[in-house]
């Protein structure tokens, strides 16, 4: 409940940001600020941020490029055209997707509770696709 009302909390303060600052200057601000609290919170734990081959330093790479750049850059564009609230409910379709990805890459396929909340989520979001545009 907590990550929930922290990342409603986000998306109304970036909503308001979002029209004021260029994408790319509110994303270098949200970005900078994760990344020195990851390494604050790693410090302080006592995690190596270091020693670990090429390999896991590309694989890292990627892991921060691609869903920072297409998830969350194209979610922050998204919060200039689109209430705060519609941008949250379609980001509960992340993990219907990422379900989707373990079925078609890894062959992990979903079990039946996975299955039936996917479905109830993609119901809910084209509820919302169907309501006219000035409601959303």
């Amino acid at each position: 409940m907590a990550g929930a009302a922290a990342l409603a909390v986000y998306q109304v303060i970036g909503r308001g940001l979002r029209g004021a600052l260029p994408l790319d200057a509110y994303v270098l601000g949200v970005w900078s600020t994760a990344a020195f609290a990851l390494a604050a919170l790693a410090r302080a734990s006592g995690v190596s941020l270091g020693g670990y081959p090429v390999r896991t330093w590309l694989l890292f790479t990627a892991l921060a490029v691609v869903p920072t750049i297409g998830g969350h850059g194209l979610v922050n564009k998204s919060l200039r055209a689109l209430p705060a609230t519609t941008v949250g409910l379609f980001l509960l379709g992340e993990p219907v997707g990422a379900s989707l990805l373990a079925w078609l890459i890894l062959r992990e396929a979903p079990g039946p509770a996975t299955l039936e909340g996917g479905a109830v989520v993609l119901a809910a979001l084209a509820l919302v696709l169907a309501r006219p545009q000035s409601t959303r």
